[in-house]
């Protein structure tokens, strides 16, 4: 909304500048006053008409976002002095504060207008009324009344009467209401009070014009300055005399004739508004500065969710072990952020968001723990867009498992850990579907973590039979893959499938494993399929799942797309993956699943 704006404001500076610079000398009033309200109007459909046919001149851009379960570690660097609704709440107060006092005002004014009808002397004429103000020099014109001080000297009345007459009849005070509606919803715009003094400068030149020709200019100029007549303070009435414009209006009434060739000027439009369609049918640069600064607002707020006397989890010297992690500190501490998300999501009720009425769109909530020199869970706080949502989540990590304590310095010590998450809600084909988002933007499905968690239950507990801590088959909500004995997931595999070409470690060929399906992938997909299928920009999600058999051939492929064609293009790429060295768990090959959702951005 924001962008909204700015890209009105911009167009308005432009074609006001147009105005200024090269029509607003010109006789050309009439013309004149349907340029400023007919780009008044474009300034607001500009920014929301996208051209298809410019977008396919422009270069498309295609960008596909992966989930890497691996390193999910958190930055406690992340977070806002105030979370993003809170902020947009306040916006929200403030905009329509400014709405309601500009619309009391407006009311006010509109209630001095009629009050002035009902309460005065009103001759009716053929075309129009006139409403005799005792004791005053004031004079203007609202629709088909004209408002005339009793103390304006007689003759200057017909003159006066005749200028207003001119108002009236082409109705300017349609075009200034217009305006003022503009101020109650944009009161924040200095742009509409700019065009509103425009337009109505115009008025006076329109009715200045009309007036003149019956009439000698000398004798009409000394009518405007041989009295000072008093000033109704209302913005949407045609008022004869203002002192801004008198000197103004001589010049213009002064002028010669503009020649009709420079009536040409007004095709400079033609320019301005094909650079504000390409512009507007371009790619929004500002989605990625947009992401930039939502990263530095969590950033911000994650600082603000200080759990004092504690090491923050980032820095502590020995990370708390969530159960069943191994390894060196920087796999522990991936390992545990890892645990956490899973935990999250396989918990959380999808259902609530729908359920609290909640708008599709990003929901950001923000997490934060201790885990006390026992191991437990302990201090748990969350910002959250609902209470429910809030209770909700400290729900779930109040089920945490215990861990065993961090270590700071040879001692136990409490360890604060925070976490913010983006549950994103959106229509897909089958329904409403709740998508999660870790702290990297990266995304997560609850069949994803599901089914994960699923296998990890018995695996860390055959590791911790020989300790205090289990995990409790409770956390697991649902499930979508059925365990078997010989299949495993690659989140728990022992030793990995390996892409030809990765080595190193377990976890580096983890990591290069995920690395070179998400390359093959974006290499071999068709980008222009989106567009060949009218597919609409914006985000569109797939989620594939397959198998590595004991053999290593890629086998039991299974996609959900927005469209057939893509996923039968999914199909054929996972189709074409080289062969495998085998996983392997407790020594034995078996069968290992991956499964792997992503964001095909078509911009």
């Amino acid at each position: 909304m924001i962008h909204y704006i700015i890209q009105v404001v911009l167009f308005q500076i432009l074609f006001l500048a147009v105005y200024d610079f090269f029509l607003s000398k010109e006789t050309f009033f009439t013309k004149n006053r349907w340029y400023l309200l007919g780009t008044m109007g474009v300034s607001f459909l500009m920014p929301i008409i996208k051209i298809p046919t410019l977008q396919k001149v422009l270069p498309k851009e295609m960008t596909f976002s992966f989930v890497d379960f691996v390193d999910m570690s958190v930055n406690e660097s992340m977070m806002i002095e105030t979370s993003w609704l809170e902020r947009l709440s306040t916006v929200e107060i403030v905009f329509f504060v400014g709405v309601l006092l500009f619309s009391l005002l407006f009311f006010i004014k509109l209630i001095k207008v009629f009050w002035m009808i009902n309460n005065h002397q009103k001759i009716i004429k053929m075309k129009f009324t006139l409403v005799l103000l005792v004791q005053q020099t004031k004079a203007f014109s609202f629709f088909n009344y004209i408002f005339l001080g009793k103390d304006i000297p007689k003759e200057k009345q017909e003159k006066i009467i005749a200028h207003e007459l001119i108002h009236s009849q082409q109705k300017h005070t349609v075009d200034l209401l217009f305006f003022e509606l503009l101020r109650i919803i944009m009161w924040f715009n200095p742009m509409i009070y700019v065009y509103q003094k425009r337009i109505t400068l115009v008025h006076e030149y329109i009715s200045d014009a009309a007036v003149v020709q019956s009439t000698t200019k000398e004798h009409y100029i000394n009518n405007l300055l041989s009295d000072v007549f008093q000033v109704e303070n209302i913005s949407f009435v045609n008022q004869f005399y203002k002192h801004s414009f008198i000197k103004k209006r001589i010049i213009m009434m002064t002028k010669s004739k503009s020649n009709q060739l420079k009536q040409l000027k007004y095709l400079l439009l033609v320019p301005v508004i094909a650079m504000m369609l390409l512009y507007t049918s371009c790619e929004d640069t500002y989605v990625e500065d947009q992401k930039l600064q939502e990263k530095q607002k969590d950033t911000q707020q994650i600082n603000k969710m200080e759990i004092e006397g504690s090491v923050s989890f980032p820095i502590v010297d020995t990370p708390p072990v969530f159960p069943g992690c191994t390894g060196l500190k920087k796999e522990l501490k991936a390992c545990f952020s890892e645990g956490v998300v899973k935990h999250f999501v396989a918990n959380f009720d999808a259902n609530l968001p729908n359920q609290l009425g909640l708008s599709s769109g990003k929901k950001r909530v923000f997490i934060g723990f201790k885990i006390d020199k026992e191991g437990n869970v302990v201090n748990i706080q969350c910002r959250a867009p609902h209470p429910k949502i809030k209770n909700e989540v400290v729900r779930i990590m109040k089920s945490l498992p215990k861990m065993i304590p961090g270590e700071h310095q040879g001692k136990k010590v409490v360890v604060k850990y925070v976490i913010p998450f983006t549950i994103i809600i959106g229509n897909q084909d089958d329904g409403d579907e709740i998508i999660y988002e870790n702290q990297d933007n990266q995304d997560i499905s609850k069949e994803e973590a599901s089914f994960i968690v699923k296998e990890s239950i018995e695996t860390i507990n055959k590791k911790l039979r020989n300790g205090s801590s289990y995990v409790d088959r409770n956390i697991v909500t649902e499930t979508v893959y059925e365990e078997t004995s010989t299949e495993v997931s690659f989140m728990l595999i022992e030793k990995v499938p390996v892409f030809p070409g990765c080595t190193g470690t377990n976890l580096e060929k983890k990591k290069c494993f995920s690395k070179e399906i998400q390359k093959h992938f974006g290499t071999n997909f068709n980008g222009n399929l989106p567009s060949q299928l009218g597919l609409a920009a914006g985000k569109k999600r797939v989620f594939i799942g397959f198998k590595i058999d004991k053999e290593g051939n890629v086998v039991n492929i299974q996609c959900r797309a927005p469209h057939p064609a893509i996923k039968k293009e999914v199909v054929r790429i996972m189709e074409n993956l080289p062969k495998m060295t085998p996983g392997e768990q407790r020594g034995k090959k078996v069968d290992v699943r991956y499964s792997i959702p992503f964001v095909i951005i078509v911009e």
